[in-house]
């Protein structure tokens, strides 16, 4: 009986996962973002008003933000920490562009 439980379980995964795949798509809302990366509309809003994600413009307003799956990959790669000097790097990396913005 568990195998058919745990079978049923893990198509119940696949589906979900198929499913948030199909939402996210290649070009993304702030909302499929969002889901994406796990991160709170809130969250996301402030880091697109100082700048601190990639993203496209189309037109006037907060719902003409759109995000591309391709380049926030490569954002995330960019930030993926694996040593403490990789953390200093991207630390000193952000108090510059604080200082450049001002």
């Amino acid at each position: 009986m568990t195998d058919d439980t745990d079978m049923l379980i893990l198509l119940q995964e696949i589906r979900d996962l198929l499913k948030a795949k199909e939402e996210v798509g290649e070009v993304m809302n702030i909302r499929g973002l969002s889901a994406y990366l796990k991160v709170g509309v809130s969250k996301l809003s402030a880091m697109v008003s100082m700048k601190q994600v990639p993203f496209s413009r189309f037109g006037k307003g907060k719902g003409s933000v759109r995000f591309q799956k391709g380049t926030i990959d490569q954002w995330l790669a960019e930030r993926r920490i694996t040593s403490v000097r990789d953390e200093l790097r991207l630390n000193d990396g952000r108090r510059k562009h604080k200082l450049e913005a001002i």
